[in-house]
């Protein structure tokens, strides 16, 4: 989903649970700015619907590198923590 070489240290994480229906206008919101010189991190904050597949479909096309995160505690800083996480180890200097 990433492509190598590509990523920013800019970082923005996106924790989302059970978010099918919802999360390609964020996606798309996110796509659709100007500065697209970021990597971006979803938290699959241990969806049981379709929220991981219709990020890695964005993910294909995006217009800046996708990471896709599982985490299996429930709740939005379980979720935040894992990404921001998962973000300084792979190079982030800066978080949103």
């Amino acid at each position: 989903m990433t492509t190598p070489g590509n990523e920013s240290s800019l970082w923005a994480v996106v924790p989302a649970y059970n978010e099918e229906t919802g999360i390609g206008a964020t996606l798309a919101a996110l796509a659709s700015q100007t500065d697209t010189r970021f990597t971006l991190a979803v938290v699959d904050n241990a969806s049981t619907d379709a929220t991981a597949a219709v990020v890695r479909r964005f993910a294909a096309t995006a217009p800046f590198p996708v990471h896709l995160v599982r985490e299996e505690e429930r709740g939005t800083g379980a979720a935040v923590d894992t990404g921001f996480r998962y973000a300084v180890a792979h190079g982030a200097a800066q978080l949103v």
